[in-house]
């Protein structure tokens, strides 16, 4: 099954939808993440983009069932992570 992403190709919209059955509905999700309802509606919309403080957070609360790689999967993390280690 292709993944269905964003006008923009920015993101997978179907990872959304997943965090968002995972948590059973989209304001469960919108409660744990601590943004509004509508945020998480424009996500699952394609209007919106999520941050990659939110791409981490919806991997927290889905206890790594839906993976940030999943919802940007066009960001390159592991340099992110990369950084991240070299700073330690």
């Amino acid at each position: 099954m292709e993944k269905l992403m964003n006008k923009n190709n920015n993101y997978n919209v179907d990872a959304i939808e997943k965090a968002i059955e995972l948590l059973g509905g989209a304001e469960k999700l919108a409660r744990k993440l601590e943004v509004s309802y509508t945020t998480v509606f424009k996500w699952r919309k394609g209007q919106a983009v999520p941050s990659l403080l939110k791409c981490i957070d919806i991997e927290i609360v889905t206890e790594n069932q839906v993976k940030r790689e999943e919802i940007l999967p066009n960001f390159p993390w592991e340099k992110l992570e990369k950084k991240d280690k070299n700073n330690d």
